[in-house]
This record gives structure tokens, sequence and C-alpha cells, in this order.
């Protein structure tokens, strides 16, 4: 309900915004209600996010990998989901088709456009310009949206107000603007959609004047900050189409000035559509994609990806939704999923010193002669021993430390009243995985290995600087292996 109201009423916001969210609830919902994994309630999620942001554009192609792409800041891609996502947005595109008009079905939101193509490699120079004006508007529009985001969360009084004033405010200032510039009714597209403005730029960039396309751009940030910042409900994307198009239209007409046989502003209008969203929102791919869905022409894509990809380096610290994470290593549903097992493989046998003298204790040993084999020994860790050798426990000179001044108690207390038993013990043929376990759960520094068919056969310690002396060397032997590859 809030959505349709925001947008109803001519709030600067977008379509894609609350179309998103509904289909990610759909899809968490029957995900839930079905018991499904948490990956694949993860993967309907965003599958349902990726149908209706390409219904809704009649972008089938470039809603699957929206839905893909826009999880992470880093060139990163949640691959798991474009399978299923392109199939539900065929499927959405299909059934939203079925309530349009025949006419509208298959039409792209931007149709009717120039075929505009790319005729000379030079024209990536001036396309250069246009992807740093781009960079430098994507940085005033996430400031200026934040910006006015957190003053309204400072505002006392009801939150539900906020997004009433917001659209005020965006209201006067349209009004404002309209009036200023001798009411010229192009300047009006800083409320709603804005695409009207825009297509008769895209279509006949002569009649719209560098000016207005100035002011729409800007001013365009101000209404979409102030009706989203203050708490209205919509999305983006679409704001992003028009003050991106605008921007790119205006660049084009100023560089057509110095380069009039190279630069064609129409072209310039499509191109800054994609790299400015590609810019925002760290989303290069999809969005190039989906500009040229909207527009029915692939004939720009070489520019378009130029655009993009240099605005995406440029802007790489400008984030449009923060709750971005860098990568899919970042992303708590992925925890995890990148851990890589060093340790597999490797047994105790492998690491603990075997043949090395270890000081045993007998049991009836009085704890004067503990102390003394203290005194004369760097061992920290004594296994004790009954009269057939078989181990029965252990202590350490910490297990000992507490009784040094306490020398009523040297003749009578032996080594079976200060050792530990039973105790924690590892065998040849186990793990280090499995070690690394009992030492992390002791917090010790040191484990008896004991035969494999007879644990009361001691045949050595294992200790913790020697397990992470073989998961050192195991790391940099994987690092070398890659780096060998990679060469």
């Amino acid at each position: 309900m809030r959505q349709a109201i925001t947008l109803g009423t001519a709030g600067s916001g977008g379509r894609e915004g609350p179309i998103a969210q509904i289909g990610a609830a759909f899809g968490s919902f029957i995900g839930q209600r079905l018991n499904l994994s948490a990956r694949d309630r993860r993967i309907l999620l965003a599958t349902g996010m990726g149908a209706g942001v390409g219904a809704i554009f009649r972008a089938p192609l470039a809603g699957a990998l929206f839905a893909g792409e826009i999880l992470y800041r880093d060139a990163d891609l949640e691959s798991d989901v474009i399978v299923p996502t392109a199939i539900a947005s065929i499927v959405a595109y299909s059934l939203y088709g079925l309530f349009l008009p025949k006419d509208l079905c298959f039409a792209h939101i931007f149709g009717g456009l120039s075929e505009y193509s790319t005729e000379s490699l030079l024209e990536l120079a001036p396309y250069t310009f246009l992807a740093i004006a781009l960079s430098l508007m994507a940085r005033v529009y996430v400031s200026t949206f934040y910006g006015i985001h957190d003053l309204f969360q400072k505002l006392p009084g009801p939150k539900h107000v906020r997004p009433a004033f917001g659209a005020f405010l965006a209201g006067v200032l349209a009004i404002a603007l309209f009036l200023a510039c001798d009411s010229n009714a192009q300047l009006l597209a800083v409320l709603s959609t804005g695409y009207g403005t825009l297509q008769k730029g895209l279509a006949r960039p002569l009649e719209v004047t560098t000016t207005v396309l100035l002011l729409v751009a800007f001013c365009k940030i101000l209404t979409t900050s102030l009706t989203i910042g203050s708490g209205g409900s919509g999305g983006v994307f679409g704001p992003s189409m028009v003050i991106g198009g605008c921007t790119g239209l205006a660049t084009g007409k100023l560089c057509d000035m110095a380069w009039p046989s190279l630069v064609n502003p129409g072209a310039f209008g499509v191109v800054g559509m994609a790299g400015f969203f590609a810019g925002c929102a760290n989303a290069p791919i999809s969005t190039i994609i989906m500009v040229c869905e909207m527009t029915g022409s692939y004939q720009l894509l070489l520019p378009a990806m130029w655009v993009s990809t240099l605005c995406f380096v440029m802007c790489h610290r400008v984030q449009l939704y923060r709750k971005q994470v860098p990568s899919r290593l970042d992303s708590p549903a992925h925890r995890g999923d990148f851990l890589v097992d060093v340790l597999e493989g490797i047994r105790v046998e492998d690491v603990y010193r075997k043949g090395q003298k270890v000081e045993c204790v007998e049991e009836p040993t009085r704890l004067r002669e503990v102390l003394q084999l203290l005194s004369r020994t760097q061992q920290h860790y004594f296994p004790v021993v009954n009269q057939k050798g078989q181990i029965v426990g252990i202590f350490s000179d910490d297990d000992v430390r507490r009784f040094i001044y306490d020398e009523t108690i040297w003749e009578l207390a032996d080594a079976c009243d200060i050792m530990t038993s039973p105790f924690v013990k590892v065998t040849p043929d186990e793990d280090l995985n499995s070690a690394l376990k009992k030492f992390t759960l002791l917090n010790v520094d040191e484990l008896p290995v004991v035969q494999s068919g007879d644990e009361s056969l001691m045949l050595g310690m294992l200790r913790r600087k020697e397990l992470i002396s073989a998961y050192h060397q195991r790391l940099q032997s994987r690092k070398d292996e890659v780096a060998h590859h990679a060469t």
C-alpha cells in the first residue's frame, strides 16, 4: 500500500524497488512453507526478486542477472540463482504480458529510438569524458541521498509523518522549478518516473536543451532523496535511469561542440543510463543488459561496456545499496562455503616426533620427587604410567605449581593425586583436524599419542606448535601451487 501511495502520487521513485521486495517476499514465503534448506530459500528469495524486476521492465535476461549481481559490491556474482531466476523471469514476463495490450507486450520501455551505433573506435575518447561526468554525478547522488536520509532520521515527531513531509518538499521543489523556467513541462520529469522527458531527449535530442537536461538531472537527485530518503517506498533504479540518461545527453551535447563528427548526443544518453547505475549500484553486467533490453538495441554494447566498466572502477567506494557486502566470501549466507580444509589428509603420525624421549612418572612417585623432576627438565607435560608401563593419566607443571609452597603435602601426595584421568589423547592415524579440535577444547599445548589398537601404550607427545607448523607448510604449499599455475 505504501508503495502504491508513494508512486501513485507522483513520488520520485522507481517501480523496481516495490516489485523486488514483493517478489523476494513471495520467494522467501514459498521456501519457508516447503521447509526448504537455507540455501534453497536464499535462491528462491533472489529468484522472486529477479523475476519481478525482469517482468516490470520487460527485460527478463537483465532481471536474472540483476538478482545475482546486485547482492555484492565487488565484481562477484551469485551464480546459483542465474538459471532459476532466468526461468522465473521468463514466466513472470509472460504472465505480465498477458495483461498488457498486444502492442505493449513485446514493446520496449524506451522503444522507437534511432538505431544508434558505433562507427569508429575514436568515439571511445569522448565516451571516456562521459564516464568521468557520470562518476562525479554518482558521487553527488549517493552523498545527497544519504545526507537527506540521515537528516530525516534526526527529525522529531512520528516517523510516519516524515514521508509526507519529504513528499511535500519534493512537490514544492518541482513547482518552483516549473514556475521559474517559464512553465516548461519538461522539468516536471523531476517527479514520478520522469521517463517522458528522457524519452524525448533520447529520440529527439535537439528538442531538449542542455540546461533543461542538467536541471532535471540535479533536481531529480533532490526529489528522489526527499521522496525515498524521508521514508517513502520506491526504487532507485528508475530515477537513476533518468539522472544518468539526462547527464549523458547533456554531456553528449557539450562533446558534440568539440567532436561534431564523432558524437551523437542520443547515443550518449543511452550509454549514460547504463554507466550511471553501474557506478552507483556496483552492478555493471546486469545494468548493461537492462538498458539494452529497455531500448531494444545492442548497437551501443561496446561503448556501454566501456563506460560502465570505467564508472564501476571509479565509483568503487560509492555504495548506493548500503547492505551490499563486498563478495560472497563476506556474505553471512555463504559463511563456511569457502573454508579450505588445509589440514585435510595430514595424520598425527606425519607430524609428531617419533622416538623422542618423554619423561614418564610412575603412579607411586611422591610429590617431592615430582618437584625435583620439574627442576631438571624442560618438559611441561608428564604422562603417568603404572607398573606395566601403561599410561593411566597425565599432569602438567601447572598442576604441580599450586603445591610448591605447601611442604606438608610433599610426602603425602603422589602422582595419582595430581594427574588427570581419564585424559584426552590422539592416535597416529587420526587427522590433524580432529587433533586441533581437542587442542582448542582443552586449551593445552601437548597431547599424548597412543597406539591405535591399544590406547594404554604411549608412543609420544603431539605438540600444538608442531600442528601449527604443519598447517603453515601446507598453506604455503598450496599458495605455491596456485602461483605456479598462474604463471
